[in-house]
C-alpha cells in the first residue's frame, strides 16, 4: 500500500501557496469566531471535496464494470461525465470557503492565511488541495479494475465510501475538540499528535466503525473472491483508516493556525 508521507501533502500545500508560517494555536482571543468559523468551513469544504469526488469516481466504476465507461474515465485526471462531476464539486466547495472566509456576512479571513490571505485564489486552493491528495487514493482503492468480479467490485466501492467517511468524521473529531478547547481548554491537545481525551475517543470510534465496515465486505470468509487481487494484501479497514489520518493530521495546524 503507497501512503502519503506528511512531508508528501506538505509539498503540495508549497504548491498551491496555502501553508501558514504561523503558530498553530486557534485559540480566543487570538483566532476571533468568524475567522474560526471561515478555518472549520474551509476544513470541511476540503471532506466535502472527498466525499463527493468519491461518488464521481464511483459511478464511473460502476459504469466501466457495465461496459459502459472507459478505464481512463475513472483515473486521474479523469474524463468526461467524470471530468464533468469532480469540476462541479470544486466550484461547489470553492463558493463555500469563499463565503466563509470572504464574501458572506461578517466573514473574517485569519491573518495566518498566507501567502495571498483569503479570496477567490485561497477558495480555489482548497478543492485543489483536497482533490490533488484524494487523486492519490484512487488508483489504490481501485485497484482490481477490468475482469473484477462481482464481489471485488463490492469490497472496492465499500472501501472508497467508508474512506471518504472516515475522512468526514476525522474533520469532525478536530472540530469539535477545537470548539470546546476555545471555551476554556487547551488547543494544543487538539493538534496532531492530539492527546485530548475527547478527541481521542472520538478518533478511535470513528477509526473502528470505518475498519470494520471496510472489512465487512472485503472478508473472503464471508464474500468468496472478495479481496482484490491486486495488492498483497488488499489492505484491511485499518489500514485504510490510518492512510486517511497520516493525509488528515498535516493539515490540521495548516487551516487551524494562529491568527
Amino acid at each position: 500500500m503507497r501512503a502519503l508521507a506528511p512531508a508528501v501533502v506538505f509539498s503540495a500545500l508549497i504548491g498551491i501557496g496555502f501553508v501558514s508560517i504561523s503558530s498553530a494555536q486557534p485559540s480566543q482571543p487570538d483566532v476571533l469566531p468568524r475567522e474560526f468559523e471561515c478555518m472549520a468551513k474551509s476544513f470541511a469544504g476540503g471532506s466535502k471535496v472527498v466525499t463527493s469526488m468519491t461518488k464521481c469516481v464511483s459511478k464511473c466504476f460502476d459504469s466501466l464494470w457495465d461496459g459502459e465507461s472507459p478505464e481512463s474515465d475513472c483515473l486521474p485526471p479523469y474524463a468526461n461525465r467524470t471530468a464533468e462531476c469532480t469540476t462541479s464539486v470544486a466550484t461547489k466547495v470553492s463558493y463555500v470557503v469563499l463565503n466563509a472566509c470572504t464574501t458572506g456576512p461578517g466573514a473574517d479571513c485569519p491573518e495566518c492565511y498566507t501567502p495571498s490571505g483569503c479570496g477567490t485564489e485561497q477558495a480555489d486552493a482548497v478543492p485543489m488541495l483536497f482533490g490533488s491528495l484524494f487523486d492519490g487514493l484512487v488508483p489504490d482503492l481501485f485497484c482490481e479494475r477490468d475482469g473484477a468480479l462481482p464481489a471485488e467490485q463490492k469490497c472496492q466501492l465499500n472501501a472508497a465510501k467508508w474512506v471518504a467517511r472516515h475522512h468526514l468524521s476525522v474533520a469532525r473529531c478536530y472540530r469539535k475538540c477545537f470548539v470546546d478547547a476555545r471555551s476554556g481548554g487547551d488547543v494544543n491537545t487538539c493538534m496532531p499528535p492530539a492527546i485530548a481525551p475527547g478527541l481521542l475517543a472520538c478518533l478511535e470510534a470513528a477509526r473502528a466503525k470505518a475498519g470494520a465496515s471496510i472489512d465487512r465486505y472485503c472478508d473472503e470468509t464471508r464474500y468468496p473472491d472478495a479481496a482484490p487481487e491486486c495488492s498483497s494484501p488488499y489492505p484491511s479497514g485499518a489500514e485504510w483508516a490510518s492512510r486517511v489520518e497520516s493525509i488528515s493530521d498535516p493539515l490540521i495546524p495548516v487551516f487551524y493556525c494562529g491568527s
